[in-house]
């Protein structure tokens, strides 16, 4: 009777969203302001997928499974933009960092995938060979999320994050910033397909002394019923100083993406609000003159967002993890190749 009570429920709830949503795009089509159509649809609907859940599913789901992923997209880096760091941050580099990623993701316990350019990532590192993603798992440039918000950025011509003034030689691209405003979507793409299990994302080029903690993160997850927020690592406190290489940039960054973990039934309201705060930092950012630097601050990427995330919606949100300074930059060193040998799994 109990589960009938429950289907009837969603039943009217699948019934409330689609008129919702019908009279939402009435009222848009009637206004003749089309272009942010698809987002607002998104949004609405994961807000109310996840009221829905909330709603209708009052008992503890115990952690059924563990997965865990990296997602790699390469990204050129521009001569005349990047010329002094093109060695560091050549597809070399970042080609070296993912193929040991992939070596630590192959001795996990559990499963692992490779989200991305599969062609790419297959040939340029050789122990990523196992780990080759299904067609869900296949990810282009061109078929991201956030195109508006990355090329905003791209406009404003923001430096890399860590940069403290303009003289910094990395600009930040589109592309780039395309790829880290989707790490959140990339991360419950997988996660929603087995929605009790623990998803965990590490970035490509994680640094290897973060594998211990990740793997700690995994552990403190599993035996946690009650946690829905997602996981990330956290930044240490570097002082009053400026970001992306603008005076007007003050906003200090917490949340850490080197890795990230959520279960997918926790991700429609993680993403609704998301959104929502990527779309108010690009109507900021919109408004912002391109020159003199005269505020507000005009530059973000997904850490940024989430650092609002964080900030406006606590409980959708956690940290773990010691943070740790970076000095002098926001990239890790070169790796030992033997370092993935180390770590007791």
């Amino acid at each position: 009777r109990r589960n009938n009570r429950r289907s009837s429920a969603s039943t009217r709830s699948i019934q409330t969203i689609a008129s919702f949503l019908l009279a939402l795009c009435a009222l848009i089509v009637l206004s003749g302001d089309l272009s942010h159509l698809p987002t607002m649809i998104a949004s609405v609907s994961r807000r109310l997928l996840a009221e829905d859940y909330s709603s209708t599913s009052s008992e503890l789901i115990p952690v059924s499974g563990v997965r865990t992923a990296t997602f790699f997209l390469p990204v050129e880096p521009h001569l005349k933009l990047n010329n002094k760091m093109n060695n560091h941050y050549s597809l070399e580099h970042y080609a070296r960092g993912l193929a040991t990623t992939c070596q630590f993701l192959t001795k996990l316990d559990h499963p692992a995938y490779l989200l991305g350019d599969q062609a790419f990532i297959q040939s340029r590192a050789a122990t990523c060979a196992d780990l080759a993603a299904d067609e869900g798992g296949r990810y282009e440039m061109d078929g991201l999320k956030h195109e508006e918000a990355a090329g905003m950025v791209q406009r404003h011509m923001c430096h890399r994050k860590f940069a403290a003034d303009k003289h910094d030689a990395r600009r930040i691209l589109k592309e780039h910033v395309l790829v880290y405003l989707n790490k959140l979507d990339v991360l419950c793409d997988l996660a929603q397909q087995a929605p009790t299990d623990l998803t965990v994302l590490v970035d490509s080029d994680l640094d290897p002394d973060l594998w211990s903690t990740v793997l700690s993160l995994i552990d403190r997850r599993k035996k946690d019923a009650r946690d829905t927020t997602l996981t990330v690592y956290e930044h240490p406190d570097y002082g009053y100083r400026s970001w992306f290489g603008r005076p007007s940039c003050r906003t200090h960054p917490t949340a850490n993406t080197e890795f990230m973990a959520i279960r997918g039934k926790d991700c429609p309201a993680v993403q609704a609000a998301y959104d929502e705060i990527l779309e108010g930092l690009v109507e900021t950012a919109a408004g912002v003159n391109l020159l003199p630097d005269a505020g507000p601050c005009p530059c973000f990427d997904d850490e940024i967002v989430l650092h609002y995330l964080k900030k406006d919606h606590p409980e959708l949100v956690s940290f773990f993890g010691v943070p740790r300074t970076i000095d002098g930059d926001d990239d890790d060193s070169l790796f030992d190749e033997d370092v993935a040998d180390e770590v007791d799994f």
